[in-house]
């Protein structure tokens, strides 16, 4: 019998539903007047900014959060 289990990458990619919640969200509650105050090219460029702190900050707890909570949290987020 063969065991089945989520690997390292496996456990990547769920834990990364937990920041695309919250990029998903801040597009939906921020992203017309953040382009309507800093303007089209400028509110990209912030947006941008926003997503890759998001990104940033989520791959620094990933390695500080135990490996049994990352598929829970990425699954919580992403429901």
């Amino acid at each position: 019998m063969k065991k089945k289990y989520v690997g390292s990458g496996g456990r990547l990619k769920i834990y990364f539903g937990a920041p695309m919640f919250f990029t998903a969200l801040g597009a939906v509650l921020f992203g017309e007047k953040l382009l309507w105050k800093a303007g089209n090219a400028t509110g990209a460029y912030l947006g941008l900014g926003c997503f890759l702190a998001i990104v940033g900050v989520s791959l620094y707890l990933f390695d500080r959060i135990p490996k049994t909570l990352i598929v829970p949290i990425g699954i919580m987020a992403g429901c």
